[in-house]
């Protein structure tokens, strides 16, 4: 089973990504494995495979991309069937925030 999230807000050096012209996604599936899809004109379609976990009673989350080895660690801000608010904490390799909500049906 799997689950697809559209990024609505990446905030990076106080910058939000997600409002430039790329879509950013989250698909996670149950066996803990998740695909970080960007699509825009220039990549196409770039898709990243990583490993996902969610500790301390669900408080906290970390994303570990394969290919390069990099740690995204989250802290839980909010979380409800429309929205998850996910904080970058001092042992994320990347500091950012992200906003994710359920990709619409069409």
């Amino acid at each position: 089973d799997s689950k697809l999230w559209m990024v609505s807000s990446i905030i990076f050096n106080n910058v939000d990504y997600a409002l430039k012209k790329k879509k950013n996604f989250f698909t996670f599936f149950d066996s803990g494995i998740c695909y970080y899809q960007t699509y825009n004109k220039r990549t196409k379609n770039l898709i990243k495979s990583a490993n996902y976990k969610i500790d301390d009673f669900g408080k906290k989350m970390k994303i570990q991309f394969q290919k390069n080895n990099e740690i995204w660690n989250f802290d839980i801000k909010s979380k409800s069937i429309d929205k998850i608010e996910l904080i970058s904490n001092n042992e994320s390799d990347v500091q950012m925030s992200l906003i994710l909500i359920p990709f619409p049906e069409l």
